[in-house]
Protein backbone atom coordinates (compact mmCIF):
# COMPACT_ATOMS: atom_id res chain seq x y z
CA UNK A 1 0.00 0.00 0.00
CA UNK A 2 3.22 2.56 0.84
CA UNK A 3 4.65 1.40 -2.18
CA UNK A 4 1.43 2.61 -4.22
CA UNK A 5 1.29 5.70 -2.28
CA UNK A 6 4.96 6.97 -3.67
CA UNK A 7 3.75 6.94 -7.00
CA UNK A 8 0.19 8.55 -6.40
CA UNK A 9 2.02 11.14 -4.85
CA UNK A 10 4.58 11.05 -7.59
CA UNK A 11 1.80 11.12 -10.12
CA UNK A 12 -0.46 13.72 -8.15
CA UNK A 13 1.72 15.89 -7.14
CA UNK A 14 4.79 16.26 -9.43
CA UNK A 15 3.83 14.52 -13.12
CA UNK A 16 0.30 15.89 -13.07
CA UNK A 17 0.85 19.39 -11.79
CA UNK A 18 2.54 20.22 -14.99
CA UNK A 19 1.28 19.92 -17.94
CA UNK A 20 3.64 19.00 -21.32
CA UNK A 21 3.98 21.75 -22.37
CA UNK A 22 5.12 23.40 -19.36
CA UNK A 23 7.39 20.33 -19.00
CA UNK A 24 9.44 20.74 -21.75
CA UNK A 25 9.07 24.55 -21.35
CA UNK A 26 11.33 24.03 -18.36
CA UNK A 27 13.38 21.44 -19.49
CA UNK A 28 11.71 18.42 -17.20
CA UNK A 29 12.33 15.42 -19.46
CA UNK A 30 9.22 12.63 -19.66
CA UNK A 31 11.72 9.98 -18.78
CA UNK A 32 11.51 11.18 -15.01
CA UNK A 33 8.12 9.67 -14.84
CA UNK A 34 8.03 6.49 -12.38
CA UNK A 35 8.24 3.45 -13.59
CA UNK A 36 5.80 1.27 -12.46
CA UNK A 37 7.04 -1.40 -9.53
CA UNK A 38 10.34 0.51 -9.88
CA UNK A 39 12.61 0.31 -6.74
CA UNK A 40 12.35 2.47 -3.78
CA UNK A 41 15.48 4.99 -2.39
CA UNK A 42 15.01 7.00 0.75
CA UNK A 43 17.81 10.03 1.34
CA UNK A 44 18.38 11.36 5.10
CA UNK A 45 20.24 13.04 7.09
CA UNK A 46 21.16 16.09 4.45
CA UNK A 47 21.91 19.56 5.27
CA UNK A 48 19.85 20.39 2.65
CA UNK A 49 16.26 19.28 3.96
CA UNK A 50 14.29 19.25 0.68
CA UNK A 51 16.92 16.17 -0.44
CA UNK A 52 15.43 13.87 2.41
CA UNK A 53 12.72 11.88 1.45
CA UNK A 54 11.61 8.85 -0.86
CA UNK A 55 12.61 8.74 -4.12
CA UNK A 56 11.34 6.34 -6.91
CA UNK A 57 13.08 4.92 -9.98
CA UNK A 58 12.25 6.54 -13.16
CA UNK A 59 11.33 4.85 -16.23
CA UNK A 60 14.09 5.31 -18.30
CA UNK A 61 17.64 5.29 -17.01
CA UNK A 62 20.67 7.27 -17.35
CA UNK A 63 24.33 6.39 -18.39
CA UNK A 64 23.46 2.85 -18.13
CA UNK A 65 22.08 2.99 -14.16
CA UNK A 66 18.65 4.16 -12.93
CA UNK A 67 18.00 7.15 -11.71
CA UNK A 68 15.43 8.33 -8.72
CA UNK A 69 13.78 11.13 -8.43
CA UNK A 70 11.72 12.89 -5.77
CA UNK A 71 8.45 11.29 -4.68
CA UNK A 72 7.17 14.30 -3.24
CA UNK A 73 6.05 17.90 -3.27
CA UNK A 74 9.44 20.30 -3.46
CA UNK A 75 9.78 24.17 -3.93
CA UNK A 76 8.65 25.56 -7.30
CA UNK A 77 7.59 21.86 -8.07
CA UNK A 78 11.15 21.40 -9.15
CA UNK A 79 12.36 17.53 -9.76
CA UNK A 80 14.97 16.29 -7.62
CA UNK A 81 17.19 13.82 -9.70
CA UNK A 82 19.38 10.99 -7.89
CA UNK A 83 21.60 9.77 -11.05
CA UNK A 84 24.69 8.01 -12.05
CA UNK A 85 26.97 9.81 -14.53
CA UNK A 86 29.43 7.30 -15.91
CA UNK A 87 31.78 10.01 -16.91
CA UNK A 88 32.66 10.98 -13.16
CA UNK A 89 31.60 7.55 -12.21
CA UNK A 90 29.77 9.24 -9.45
CA UNK A 91 26.30 9.06 -8.40
CA UNK A 92 24.54 12.60 -8.19
CA UNK A 93 21.72 14.40 -6.26
CA UNK A 94 20.56 17.37 -8.05
CA UNK A 95 17.77 19.59 -8.30
CA UNK A 96 16.32 21.46 -11.34
CA UNK A 97 15.34 24.77 -10.86
CA UNK A 98 13.27 26.77 -13.34
CA UNK A 99 13.93 30.26 -13.36
CA UNK A 100 13.10 33.49 -15.58
CA UNK A 101 15.43 35.54 -17.11
CA UNK A 102 15.18 38.54 -19.40
CA UNK A 103 15.48 38.05 -22.72
CA UNK A 104 16.06 40.61 -25.83
CA UNK A 105 12.84 40.18 -27.23
CA UNK A 106 8.96 39.40 -26.21
CA UNK A 107 7.49 36.15 -26.94
CA UNK A 108 3.49 36.84 -26.85
CA UNK A 109 3.73 40.23 -25.43
CA UNK A 110 5.88 38.20 -22.44
CA UNK A 111 9.34 39.20 -22.21
CA UNK A 112 11.87 36.62 -20.72
CA UNK A 113 12.33 33.05 -21.17
CA UNK A 114 12.15 29.93 -18.93
CA UNK A 115 15.35 28.55 -17.98
CA UNK A 116 16.50 25.74 -15.77
CA UNK A 117 19.18 26.12 -13.43
CA UNK A 118 20.95 23.08 -11.65
CA UNK A 119 21.53 23.04 -7.46
CA UNK A 120 24.45 20.01 -7.71
CA UNK A 121 23.68 19.06 -4.53
CA UNK A 122 25.39 15.78 -3.37
CA UNK A 123 27.71 13.42 -5.04
CA UNK A 124 29.24 9.68 -4.46
CA UNK A 125 32.26 8.26 -5.60
CA UNK A 126 35.44 6.30 -5.23
CA UNK A 127 36.99 9.38 -4.13
CA UNK A 128 34.42 9.97 -1.57
CA UNK A 129 34.70 6.88 0.41
CA UNK A 130 31.31 5.38 -1.55
CA UNK A 131 31.62 2.11 -2.70
CA UNK A 132 30.91 2.48 -6.61
CA UNK A 133 31.65 -1.13 -7.70
CA UNK A 134 29.74 -2.89 -4.54
CA UNK A 135 26.46 -1.48 -4.62
CA UNK A 136 26.00 -2.53 -8.42
CA UNK A 137 23.21 -0.39 -10.17
CA UNK A 138 21.68 1.39 -7.20
CA UNK A 139 23.06 4.35 -5.34
CA UNK A 140 25.54 3.25 -2.41
CA UNK A 141 24.29 3.79 0.94
CA UNK A 142 26.98 5.49 2.67
CA UNK A 143 30.40 7.62 1.46
CA UNK A 144 28.10 10.58 0.06
CA UNK A 145 29.90 14.21 0.36
CA UNK A 146 28.86 17.63 -0.43
CA UNK A 147 29.31 18.22 -4.25
CA UNK A 148 31.96 21.61 -5.18
CA UNK A 149 29.24 22.28 -7.36
CA UNK A 150 26.39 22.71 -4.72
CA UNK A 151 26.98 26.61 -3.70
CA UNK A 152 26.47 27.43 -7.60
CA UNK A 153 23.95 29.14 -8.85
CA UNK A 154 22.80 31.71 -11.51
CA UNK A 155 22.99 34.97 -9.46
CA UNK A 156 26.61 33.99 -7.96
CA UNK A 157 27.20 32.00 -4.73
CA UNK A 158 24.89 30.40 -1.92
CA UNK A 159 25.60 32.31 1.30
CA UNK A 160 25.01 29.18 2.73
CA UNK A 161 26.57 25.50 3.42
CA UNK A 162 24.30 22.17 2.91
CA UNK A 163 26.24 19.68 4.79
CA UNK A 164 26.21 16.93 6.67
CA UNK A 165 25.97 14.91 3.15
CA UNK A 166 23.28 12.11 3.24
CA UNK A 167 22.95 8.36 3.64
CA UNK A 168 20.69 6.55 1.00
CA UNK A 169 18.94 3.21 1.46
CA UNK A 170 17.06 0.85 -0.67
CA UNK A 171 13.77 -0.14 0.30
CA UNK A 172 13.32 -3.94 0.12
CA UNK A 173 10.03 -5.07 -2.47
CA UNK A 174 7.56 -4.45 -0.07
CA UNK A 175 9.23 -2.89 2.96
CA UNK A 176 7.26 -0.11 4.11
CA UNK A 177 8.44 3.55 4.02
CA UNK A 178 9.39 4.77 7.18
CA UNK A 179 6.47 6.76 8.92
CA UNK A 180 8.67 9.52 10.13
CA UNK A 181 9.88 10.13 6.19
CA UNK A 182 6.35 10.30 4.80
CA UNK A 183 5.22 12.88 7.92
CA UNK A 184 8.55 14.88 6.85
CA UNK A 185 7.36 15.08 3.07
CA UNK A 186 3.88 16.04 3.55
CA UNK A 187 4.71 18.78 6.40
CA UNK A 188 7.27 20.36 3.81
CA UNK A 189 5.21 19.89 0.62
CA UNK A 190 2.40 21.33 2.82
CA UNK A 191 4.68 24.38 4.00
CA UNK A 192 6.08 25.05 0.32
CA UNK A 193 2.58 25.36 -0.91
CA UNK A 194 1.38 27.50 1.56
CA UNK A 195 4.10 29.64 0.90
CA UNK A 196 3.96 30.11 -2.56
CA UNK A 197 6.61 28.26 -3.33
Amino acid sequence: AQASLAYAWLKIVYSNSLSEQSRCAMGISSSLNAKEGGRRVVVSGAGEDEANGLYVETVKPHDGKPQFVYAGRSRCNAPIVLWFASSGEQWNIRKDVPTISKAPRTFDGVLGVVSSTGKHWYIASRSTGADIDGSGDVPPTAGWAVSARAGERAMGEAAYGIGPAPFVKLLADGEPVPEDVIRDMEERGAKYIADGE
